[in-house]
């Protein structure tokens, strides 16, 4: 008689999985156990705040778009997010699956979109008109053009809304790069020890499918925008931010400034300054323009004169402003 190998055996041999276990290091008789410091990856103490925001918002709309796709109300939920080695989750993965690698530009590496293979069955049999009932083989195949077919309608709204929930935190460009469906083919990372971040979702649909995919990426991937995953735990309203923008509008209108108009300057040697006598008189010729400053920033070129026994200036143009117009003619009763 033959013995049969279960699902759990046969992911086991797939993916070469015959790395002892972390629990199972020996422990000696004090107690301490064994400590590889070659072995050991980052430990990552801050989470990323914004990051279940960008996630959230993913859910929501990939639950709208599943609708448009196949005509069934969808429940995606975030289960959690967990900063891992590589080894740990890719050993989480069943095999076969269907594993994503996608670019997300600006940030480099790659990163991955992971759906199980029973989602895939399963939105391939509503598709074409089937219940969702029907139980599949998954092992010893690979999936077929029809399947992969519907895996890139599937992926290309899984990739879209993941791009818009990042828009407001750190605009991405997502492309796909290649798919596979081992684990060990799909390493996103230069080491297997690295910490990736792995976000599980949820996906119920009227109690005929319950299952769950992945979204994950190398933590080294967003340290260039770590300051804005870390930040605190806002979602911005448009509504209140136009608020905020009129009101400082109206505050910075409302704000004065000192603006300064220097008419000339005089060069003169040491020893003539120190010359100088009461009565003495300079030579000098007026500029027919001065630059008005505005805490030593230009902002304006201007005429000096008199007008009505006080020193005045006229605005002929505004310096970098593109609504400013240049006075048709100077004010009644304006002398130079």
């Amino acid at each position: 008689m033959t013995n049969m190998l279960s699902q759990d055996e046969i992911d086991a041999l797939v993916m070469g999985d015959v790395a002892p276990k972390a629990d199972t290091k020996p422990v000696l008789d004090n107690g301490v156990r064994p400590y590889n410091a070659a072995t050991q990856h980052r430990v990552v103490t801050e989470n990323l705040h914004a990051l279940e925001i960008i996630n959230e918002r993913f859910a929501r709309a990939f639950r709208a778009a599943l609708f448009t796709l196949l005509r069934r109300s969808a429940d995606v939920t975030v289960i959690s997010t967990n900063y891992q080695s590589y080894t740990d989750f890719s050993q989480q993965m069943p095999a076969p699956t269907n594993l994503n690698i996608v670019a997300m530009k600006p940030l480099r590496g790659n990163g991955l979109i992971v759906f199980p293979a029973a989602l895939v069955f399963w939105v391939v049999e509503t598709l074409f008109g089937g219940d969702g009932k029907t139980i599949m083989k998954t092992e010893g195949r690979d999936f077929t053009p029809t399947e992969q077919t519907v895996i890139a309608r599937l992926l290309n709204h899984a990739i879209h809304c993941y791009q818009e929930a990042w828009k407001d935190v750190h605009p991405l460009e997502i492309g796909l790069v290649r798919s596979e469906m081992m684990p060990r083919f799909a390493n996103i990372t230069s080491s297997s020890n690295e910490v990736v971040v792995n976000t599980t979702f949820r996906l119920e649909i009227g109690g005929v499918l319950d299952t769950c995919f992945n979204i994950a990426f190398p933590y080294l991937m967003v340290e260039p925008v770590h300051g804005k995953l870390t930040g605190p735990l806002t979602d911005s309203n448009p509504e209140e931010e136009q608020v905020w923008k009129d009101l400082m509008a109206t505050e910075i209108k409302e704000t004065t400034v000192e603006i300064q108009a220097k008419l000339l300057d005089i060069e003169l040697t040491v020893e003539r300054f120190m010359n100088l006598k009461v009565g003495d008189v300079l030579n000098v010729d007026f500029p027919d323009l001065i630059t008005a400053q505005v805490d030593g920033i230009p902002v304006m070129e201007c005429e000096f004169g008199t007008m009505n026994d006080q020193r005045v200036i006229v605005v002929n143009k505004l310096i970098n402003y593109d609504n400013g117009q240049k006075p048709e003619g100077m004010s009644k009763g304006f002398k130079r």
